[in-house]
């Protein structure tokens, strides 16, 4: 979805991912001020693993 407002406060506009995982049964939701696409979760994956990484 692009160009959306979200909250009562209408934040935006703003892009919203949103997907499920085959594999498991997690959403992911991700909001962004930049076009969001399919990438986009390949893009926070990583992200996400680097976060993961620095808590270890």
């Amino acid at each position: 979805m692009h160009n959306i407002t979200l909250t009562g406060q209408r934040f935006g506009p703003v892009h919203v991912a949103l997907a499920r995982p085959t594999d498991g049964p997690e959403q992911w939701q991700v909001v962004s001020d930049e076009p969001t696409s399919v990438e986009t979760f390949a893009e926070y994956s990583e992200r996400f693993q680097i976060e993961e990484g620095f808590l270890d």
